[in-house]
């Protein structure tokens, strides 16, 4: 079913800049629940813009309601982009290649709004990790390899060893789809899904699950 734009009224446009960029962030989980992919990702650039044309200037560094506005727009575009991506489960559709690049195009612009807003290495790493996935999901190992490889090294910065693993897993799984130029001594998958398992990492299950989910769907 087609979504209603994210137009705003005169009350809105009223108030305060964080519950302007809530009250689009709020709209868009409604629409991310039943809208298509390419609703999704038109509804997060509309919503994204309007935070933006609401902003105006930064010229002696960000006020506090600024700040708290781009992570609004940093978390919709995230998760917006997140909910198009094929890799979560088997039978998820796989999207075509315009939904593909648009929903690529909202984690490369949440990227930017992490290194604006200075997140840390983790949120860096999360961000750099999603762009991958999305090469991945488009036939571009070698491009996804290159990324998973530049969030492994922000999470080493962390350090956080559970993401490390899961990068390499990924790594793994570009490798296995066709890149060109795997890394020198990089683990199999199995034995990054043994390292996994081996430690009491708090999402270790987790990242085995989807580690073995996307290599289905995309070695």
């Amino acid at each position: 079913m087609p979504q209603e734009p994210l137009e705003t009224s005169d009350a809105e446009s009223a108030e305060t800049l964080p519950t302007f960029a809530g009250r689009l962030e709020q709209r868009l989980k409604e629409i991310r629940r039943t809208g298509t992919p390419a609703e999704i990702v038109a509804a997060a650039k509309d919503a994204d813009s309007a935070i933006q044309a609401r902003l105006g200037a930064a010229d002696d560094g960000l006020s506090a309601e600024q700040r708290a506005a781009l992570l609004a727009a940093k978390r919709l575009l995230f998760n917006a982009a997140a909910d198009c991506w094929p890799g979560w489960a088997v039978d998820s559709p796989r999207g075509s290649e315009a939904e593909l690049l648009g929903a690529l195009e909202l984690a490369r612009r949440s990227g930017q709004l992490v290194e604006q807003l200075a997140l840390g290495a983790a949120q860096e790493g999360t961000a750099i990790w999603l762009e991958g996935a999305f090469e991945l999901a488009l036939g571009r190992p070698d491009a996804a390899l290159a990324s998973f490889g530049r969030a492994e090294r922000r999470y080493r910065d962390v350090p956080a060893p559970a993401q490390v693993l899961l990068m390499q897993g990924y790594a793994a799984i570009a490798s296995a789809a066709g890149a060109a130029s795997p890394p020198e001594g990089a683990e199999s998958l199995d034995r990054i899904l043994a390292a996994l398992a081996s430690d009491d990492f708090e999402d270790g299950k987790e990242f085995q699950d989807q580690l073995r989910v996307a290599h289905r769907i995309f070695a």
